[in-house]
């Protein structure tokens, strides 16, 4: 039995129910997690059911402002401990590591000492990771050169490890991606002039751009508000509503999952993904399995994967309002036949579609190493 090792930072919902079709799909392989922490700060999920050969690290996470396109936004920092000793321990036959932190560079070179085949997995784009510095670039040159494949959550992630060095046909392609079933299985019900913004009320997410948006727009509509506040950025944007006259057409939902976040699917006009920086953007993909018209910031990296222009969404500027106030306009005023494409973008982004790509650069990666 083949035994595979992904090392990744928390037990995201949605990377755990990827995990968990991995195992599904390829029964003959042993797919054990190692998360370097449970839980991180910003982050309102409720997983759970991790499941069977799952371990955790007691890693030190600190957080460092400053992390994220906006110049506001919080990036933690996993300090592993006992990393090594855990990789002597569980011996795997393939290492898959996401990202460029210290786990990443202790796994790469645990893998290369014992010639066992080692994937860098990756969300980042260029753009969001624009911010980073000289040692960050440093461990990005270190992995990539140093990795036998590479795994992208999307194009924008796979341009990103081209850039850095990456040869193209070591690169396979696992999207995020979501349980797309419960909004495949929603009933529309749009209600007319219904915007909705769905995510962390920060500032990299990029709301505020979009009440400058509202302040500009000729149609009469109101704004829902669903999700959790990060760091009092929803009182800056309170008090910018206020400004701008706007105020009285935002409604402030707080958190949202589960069938209350559905209903607001159900009846949303149009989903607002107003983003500064967002590596992808998983809203993009439960909108369009649910119908949702988007639109979406350039700057969403996951919009191009996800979006046909004209179909299921636009794709404009959040940082010019005027422009992302014509989108916005302009999709009210003529509704999309979302609909059509609902099924396609379910089966580009299944689960299973997911574990092809693991098993992709498990290949590359195990062939690089055999003809190394």
């Amino acid at each position: 039995m083949k035994h595979i090792l992904i090392i990744s930072n928390i037990p995201a919902p949605y990377r755990v129910a990827q995990f968990r079709c991995l195992r599904e799909t390829f029964p003959d392989w042993r797919v054990s997690v190692l998360y370097t922490g449970k839980s991180e700060a910003d982050r309102a999920w409720t997983s759970g059911g991790e499941g069977k050969d799952t371990y955790f690290l007691n890693s030190r996470i600190l957080s460092v402002k400053g992390g994220e396109v906006g110049g506001t936004a919080t990036r933690f920092v996993h300090l592993p401990r006992g990393l090594t000793k855990k990789l002597n321990e569980l011996r795997p036959d393939v290492v898959i590591a996401s990202e460029y932190n210290l786990s990443a560079v202790q796994a790469l070179f645990w893998a290369k000492a014992h010639r066992i085949p080692y994937v860098n997995m990756t969300d980042g784009t260029l753009h969001s990771e624009s911010y980073i510095g000289f040692a960050q670039k440093l461990t990005r040159r270190l992995i990539v050169s140093g990795a036998d494949s590479y795994l992208a959550s999307g194009s924008r992630a796979a341009d990103k490890l081209l850039h850095w060095g990456a040869e193209e046909d070591r690169i396979a392609i696992a999207y995020l991606t979501v349980d797309t079933a419960p909004f495949l299985k929603l009933s529309r019900q749009p209600e007319d002039g219904r915007l909705l913004y769905v995510g962390r009320i920060s500032r990299e997410k990029g709301l505020d751009l979009l009440v400058r948006a509202l302040g500009q727009m000729k149609r009469k509509c109101v704004l829902r508000v669903a999700g959790n506040d990060v760091g009092g950025e929803q009182a800056n944007i309170e008090a910018l509503a206020e400004s701008l006259g706007v105020a009285d057409r935002i409604v402030w939902l707080g958190y949202r999952e589960g069938e209350a976040l559905w209903e607001e699917y159900r009846r949303a006009a149009v989903l607002a993904v107003p983003s500064r920086s967002d590596c992808f953007g998983l809203i993009l993909v439960e909108a369009a399995c649910a119908g949702l018209p988007v639109a979406a910031s350039c700057y969403a990296d996951g919009a191009y994967d996800v979006l046909t222009s004209g179909v299921n969404g636009r794709i404009a500027d959040p940082e010019d309002p005027a422009a992302f106030a014509a989108c916005l306009d302009g999709m009210l005023a003529k509704p999309m036949d979302a609909e059509k494409q609902r099924n396609a973008t379910a089966e580009k982004f299944s689960f299973r579609a997911g574990a092809a790509g693991f098993a992709r650069a498990v290949e590359l990666a195990e062939r690089a190493v055999k003809h190394g």
